[in-house]
């Protein structure tokens, strides 16, 4: 392998740190869509949103929005967790 400079290993140490956690992050962002599209008001039904509509679903998005934001409340540890692999 060719040597690499300093700023070269400190890209190549975030980016191995950081590979890792990017499908948490990507499932977080898609569950948060989800959770937009039954949440926003007037997108499907005007003036009300899937919620509104259909009260049986309020658990479902309620879950919905505790696994999307759980990648982003626990990054910290994602990332030590990772980086303590690294090293």
């Amino acid at each position: 392998a060719e040597k690499q400079n300093i700023v070269q290993r400190a890209v190549k140490g975030l980016s191995d740190i950081f590979v890792p956690i990017i499908p948490a992050i990507v499932a977080g962002g898609l569950l948060m869509g989800i959770y937009n599209l039954l949440t926003a008001q007037g997108l499907f039904i005007d003036g009300k949103s899937l919620i509104d509509a259909n009260p049986g679903l309020t658990d479902l998005a309620n879950m919905i929005n505790t696994f999307a934001n759980a990648p982003f409340v626990y990054l910290p540890i994602l990332l030590a967790f990772s980086a303590s692999k690294k090293f």
